[in-house]
């Protein structure tokens, strides 16, 4: 089935109850891809045009850091627009005192934060709350998870994020302890768990599984499963890709599970301590065999996909040294080898005066070479000709837990040159219009860093493409501040489903207003632009760049 609206597939289901939350029709199942841009992307770049997965999966997290917001999550709107997002929120992992706290209402600023990120995104949200609540690499309290859980719900229903979905979601289909970790009342004892849960979920990572029993559970309780995770990892060495994803879809149908997501990933590439270099490479896309293998298994009227008027903006992504082994040594020359990338026809990229660097094995990135005042970082972009659009940055190594906005990069695009700090928690985007390059002429675009022998970190980065009816650019944009924030106007644009607003470059966040508030600019206003968005077509033209006044 292609989804052409956002409510299409949700309907009343034929079997005597209404539907829950985003639960598609009696049958039905939404196709998925995670686990980041990129390889979400890779994924849509390798189906056909009618066969855009629904569901993208992402992860942030609260914990003693506090909101980690993940870039993606802010940007995931503009790269697949019309896609439903499935969220897997962290808590505090084995933090009794820590996971307490949220219950007790310690997180309350935080969660209501994340509220309104999920609100002002308009799209429909599956919030997985403590994901794998009951692995015991997280070590979740069941009481203290509980009252977490209960927390999170009521605040961000408080807040009127009616777009979220709310899933509880085990490591497995088959623990029968999983109830210790419903979230009925912890201090009164009261059931009422049923009315803090939407979905059921759980992960596989198997061949095989048998959700018999699981099954049974959510249907006593009128509860639609989806699976949270699932990604060819855990196998016998003889058992191949095309074989494992045979016998899932078969297990998937047979027992009546209405959602999936696909974690198209190399999981060797992380550090032993991860536990996982055994495990098989997920990652299929990189193999045009197992491409037409998957894809030959989605042709299946059952599954629910984003159809082709749902435009896919993305020419090239790169996650920057995301294949690069522990064994490599840290911070030798880039090469392509150690990238994962999805390139569109005619799309291409190498990076000069750059060296890769592991970073954790979670957060790897690429930095400029060398030592001394001039350290530039350069990236050459190969782009049809003509084609305009957005260069998309992700300059937050480790979603720059450590910057607070103190490190100024410059970044220079076709000879133009912008300013931008680099801040916590988003992507920087500059917009290219008109000639982009050709074989023999790159866009090229340098970075370098103003303090005086910084490095540049660069963990992605990407070019999104404008379609040809873009949305049209907001006028008489005006960015006034009174030292408390920056108050924010434009003209509407017709046809506008909601408008991004960046500063310096960066997406701070959306509205379905044509006036955003900046609350957190105090006495650093920043420059401010605007875009106009639309469901299918995607992020239109930015605006001219207006400065606080």
């Amino acid at each position: 089935m292609n989804l052409n609206d956002v409510s299409a597939a949700v309907r009343p289901l034929a079997a005597g109850r209404d539907a829950v939350k985003f639960e598609p029709g009696r049958g039905l199942i939404y196709s998925g891809a995670g686990q980041c841009m990129e390889s979400a992307a890779a994924m849509v770049r390798s189906v056909p045009e009618d066969r855009k997965p629904v569901l993208i999966a992402l992860y942030e997290g609260l914990n003693r850091g506090g909101y980690w917001r993940n870039p993606d999550i802010l940007e995931a709107h503009n790269v697949f627009p019309g896609a439903y997002l499935q969220i897997g929120l962290q808590l505090p992992i084995h933090d009794e005192g820590d996971l307490r706290a949220i219950g007790e209402g310690g997180y309350d600023p935080l969660i209501d934060e994340m509220a309104g990120v999920y609100k002002s995104i308009k799209l429909p949200i599956f919030l997985r709350i403590g994901y794998e609540f009951d692995g015991e690499w997280n070590g979740y309290d069941p009481a203290a998870y509980k009252r977490a859980y209960r927390r999170i719900v009521d605040r961000i229903s408080a807040y009127g994020a009616d777009n979220v979905a709310y899933v509880w979601n085990t490591y497995i289909a088959d623990n029968r302890r999983m109830w210790d970790w419903y979230p009925d009342d912890p201090d009164t004892g009261t059931a009422d768990g049923d009315r803090y849960v939407d979905w059921f979920s759980f992960n596989t990572i198997t061949p095989n599984f048998d959700a018999a029993w699981y099954m049974e559970q959510a249907a006593a309780r009128g509860k639609p499963v989806m699976i949270g995770e699932s990604s060819y990892a855990i196998v016998p060495p003889d058992y191949a890709f095309g074989t494992y994803m045979r016998d899932f879809m078969s297990m998937l149908t047979s027992y009546g599970i209405q959602g999936f997501q696909y974690i198209n990933w190399e999981w060797q590439v992380y550090p032993a301590i991860a536990n996982w270099q055994d495990w098989a490479n997920g990652r299929y896309t990189d193999d045009p065999a197992l491409v037409r293998q998957y894809n030959a298994l989605m042709d299946d009227e059952r599954l629910i996909f984003r159809a082709s008027a749902y435009r896919d903006p993305v020419a090239l992504f790169v996650d920057c040294a995301r294949a690069l082994a522990p064994s490599d040594a840290d911070g030798i020359p880039w090469e392509r080898r150690f990238d994962h990338c999805t390139l569109k026809d005619g799309c291409d990229y190498a990076l000069a005066n750059a060296v890769v660097r592991y970073g954790d094995g979670w957060f790897p990135y690429c930095e400029s070479e060398g030592e001394g005042e001039a350290l530039e970082l350069q990236l050459r972009l190969h782009i049809p000709s003509g084609v305009s659009g957005s260069v998309i940055l992700n300059l937050n190594v480790g979603n720059g837990a450590s910057l607070d906005g103190s490190e100024t990069y410059l970044i220079r695009v076709q000879g133009q040159m912008y300013e931008t700090r680099v801040r916590k928690g988003g992507y920087h985007k500059i917009p290219v219009a008109g000639e982009t390059g050709d074989s023999d002429r790159p866009l090229i675009v340098c970075l370098s860093n103003r303090r005086r022998g910084g490095t540049v970190k660069l963990a992605q980065f990407g070019f999104l493409t404008l379609s040809g009816d873009a949305l049209t650019m907001p006028g008489a944009v005006r960015a006034e501040s009174d030292g408390s924030g920056t108050a924010v106007s434009w003209e509407p644009v017709e046809g506008a489903y909601t408008y991004n607003v960046y500063k310096d470059y960066q997406l701070i966040g959306m509205t379905d207003e044509n006036r955003f508030t900046d609350a957190a600019a105090g006495d650093r206003p920043g420059v401010y632009s605007v875009s106009a968005y639309d469901r299918q077509r995607g992020e239109g033209i930015m605006s001219f760049p207006a400065t606080a006044l």
